[in-house]
């Protein structure tokens, strides 16, 4: 080591307050970066953003609801008929819709139509199921199932449901792409339909 002499402890003084200020520096600066860590930390949370299976997108839903003949069958052991159990099903899908998520709904029996465009407002969702009816038509969910390939064509990742009492001619091999990813709700019990 290499000795210094000092004539004075003065300067040795000023060192240690100036290593004081420093440190004093130091922590103003950390404790305005903490502060503003925690302001962003806010904002983010008055902002809510909402992730949805790890992603910011928001869910699109597909419901296919059977207004088919069958769907008159009443079910004794519920005191309802097929399509008001269909219809209940619908329903709690919309309740469970997250902020932002879009629903279309389907009508199918014979045919298929679009009786609701992806929309994201629960009360119209509810509206236009409790619009729906039965008809007097047999079930042939084929065209159901073309309708469902092409409004997910943009929308690879939708969520799809099918709501019937399973009374159906659709044809599953030229199908299997969207019977794979669609959760069937079937209702009611096979005896006793109506068409």
């Amino acid at each position: 080591r290499k000795r210094v002499r000092l004539s004075s402890l003065a300067y040795l003084r000023e060192l240690v307050q100036e290593s004081r200020q420093l440190k004093r520096r130091w922590r103003t600066i950390l404790s305005f970066v903490l502060q503003c860590a925690l302001l962003l930390l806010l904002a983010f949370s008055a902002a809510r953003p909402l992730l949805t299976s790890g992603q910011l997108e928001n869910r699109r839903i597909v419901i296919v609801l059977d207004v088919s003949a069958s769907m008159q069958a009443d079910e004794p052991d519920e005191n309802a008929t097929r399509f008001d159990l269909a219809r209940e099903h619908a329903r709690s899908i919309v309740r469970r819709m997250e902020h932002g998520d879009q629903m279309l709904i389907i009508a199918a029996d014979q045919e298929a139509r679009i009786v609701q465009q992806f929309e994201k407002d629960r009360r119209t969702l509810y509206r236009t199921l409790d619009a729906l009816k039965p008809g007097a038509r047999a079930t042939n969910l084929t065209p159901a199932l073309d309708l469902i390939r092409e409004v997910t064509r943009p929308f690879p990742e939708a969520s799809v449901y099918l709501i019937s009492d399973g009374a159906t001619d659709a044809e599953p091999r030229r199908h299997e792409d969207i019977i794979a990813r669609t959760q069937t709700i079937i209702v009611g019990q096979a005896k006793g339909n109506v068409g």
